[in-house]
């Protein structure tokens, strides 16, 4: 009797040859059971919770990748290894795709339990601009013990972007060190935000200027909302981590460390006489234009390394911009200036820092001008700083803009025999020509002392009109 007749037939129990057929089928059955079991009892490893910050970064840009492994399967997984690619294609990786990092190693994992990786890689130098796909891959060296391999990979698009026109050096002739003593509460928010340690602490500060070489402006943008800012509560504004970095170095390597947060990158002075003369960006909208530069003066809060506990001696301060790659740049190559630091043996007198402030006090600028005339104008700026202003030492009235060329010239010098202490004041004298036809003019003053601003700005607006009475004697109003 077939096996089939014998599974029809009511009376299969009693016959011999269809009790055989049947423990026969049991006994395949069961061992059928048995190798299914046996099949997944076995390691079985899945990418998870892959994620990229951000998104998208030119060539040679940086970007943090995170993610976890975790062991699915019922049995324990043995070491293995895990590589990170980067390819156009989104549906497999191969082992000479660009690799980002390669031979990591993930842990022997008990069934259920996880691995987590994060770290910082670097874009290719050669990827073309457009979408790509940064691929994980788990035990590519085949050593977990899995039987199943179908989920070993997860990959995340990512983009890579135009190379930018921008390219930012720190400038190295403006540096001009110094050596102080200075006490800081714990209050302080230097204290706060970790530059500086609370007590009285030895500082090297000097100047940082940042120029845009580049052919294109640095765009940041407003701060408010923007992933490139975050809010400082004790100072009441925003800030952008990372935006310089500063090392004092020995022959043996780094001894000390500082770092700037960027509060306010904005067109401070213009170095390229070709560059447009009028600053575009400001504290609301922030960037730094093609051949203009952005001045930290070594005045400001955290603007110095501390030096306390380093010995005296020749060292070479390093100080970089940009030292993460978060801002898209043409070259990064150059982001780096090295500046010889002497650190004497004396511990200076303590004192207060040189200050520049300047007050205005009184302006005869005229609001309303007739076309054509050549007119004389006189401003007061009274110094409230702790500094002497003199000719020598490059202090003078300076032209910001000035649109309409009201101004033949952008500095307004000091007389060679004055020299204003502070809490003196100085008028400043200049000659201004009115254009021959009507249009508005703005002009910006500012003090200076080569080649930082400071003080009080002056803003004036300017109304070129014919006037309407054909008869009317009149030159200007204010």
């Amino acid at each position: 009797m077939h096996l089939r007749d014998c599974l029809a037939s009511t009376r299969f129990q009693h016959n011999g040859s269809c009790t055989r057929r049947l423990k026969v089928l049991g006994a395949v059955l069961f061992l059928i059971s048995a190798f299914a079991s046996m099949s997944f009892a076995a390691p079985d490893l899945v990418v998870q919770s892959l994620s990229l910050d951000p998104s998208n970064k030119p060539a040679r840009g940086r970007a943090i990748i995170s993610f976890s492994v975790r062991n699915q399967g019922t049995e324990s997984s043995a070491p293995c290894t895990l590589d990170v690619r980067m390819n156009t294609s989104d549906i497999d990786v191969l082992p000479n795709d660009p690799p980002l990092n390669v031979g990591l190693s993930i842990p022997s994992l008990i069934s259920g339990s996880a691995h987590s990786f994060y770290f910082l890689f670097i874009v290719p130098a050669d990827a073309l601009p457009g979408p790509h796909f940064v691929w994980v891959h788990a035990d590519v060296n085949n050593a977990a013990g899995q039987s199943d391999h179908d989920n070993d990979k997860a990959y995340i698009p990512f983009t890579v972007d135009a190379p930018s026109d921008a390219d930012l050096i720190v400038w190295g002739p403006s540096v001009l060190p110094s050596i102080s003593i200075e006490t800081y509460p714990s209050t302080d928010c230097a204290v706060v935000e970790g530059c500086i340690q609370a007590g009285a602490r030895k500082l090297l500060r000097f100047n940082a200027e940042t120029r845009n070489l580049g052919p294109g402006d640095l765009i940041l943008g407003n701060p408010v909302g923007n992933p490139l800012f975050y809010f400082s509560p004790c100072h009441g504004h925003y800030h952008m981590h990372g935006y310089l970095e500063y090392r004092l170095l020995d022959t043996k390597g780094v001894v000390a460390a500082g770092f700037k947060e960027g509060f306010c990158v904005l067109d401070t002075l213009r170095f390229d006489p070709e560059a447009n003369p009028i600053g575009v960006y400001g504290c609301d909208y922030q960037g730094l234009q093609a051949g203009w530069g952005d001045v930290y003066s070594a005045s400001l809060p955290c603007q110095w390394v501390d030096i306390t506990n380093v010995p005296s001696g020749s060292y070479t301060l390093e100080m970089e911009v940009n030292p993460e790659h978060i801002l898209p740049e043409a070259d990064f190559g150059n982001n780096i200036t090295r500046v010889p630091i002497e650190i004497p043996g004396p511990t200076p007198t303590p004192g207060p820092l040189p200050v520049d402030d300047a007050v205005l006090v009184q302006e005869t600028i005229p609001s309303v001008v007739a076309p054509g005339l050549s007119i004389g104008i006189g401003i007061i700026f009274k110094n409230t700083g702790n500094t002497t202003w003199t000719t020598n030492g490059n202090y003078a009235l300076a032209v910001l803009n000035d649109p309409c060329s009201l101004f033949s010239t952008n500095r307004i010098p000091l007389p060679s025999d004055v020299s204003v202490p502070p809490n003196a004041g100085n008028q400043f004298l200049a000659q201004i020509q009115i254009p021959q036809t009507e249009q508005a003019c703005a002009v910006r003053l500012r003090m200076i002392e080569e080649p930082l601003t400071f003080g009080d700005e002056l803003i004036a607006s300017i109304q070129v009109l014919i006037p309407t009475n054909a008869a009317a004697n009149w030159t200007a109003y204010e």
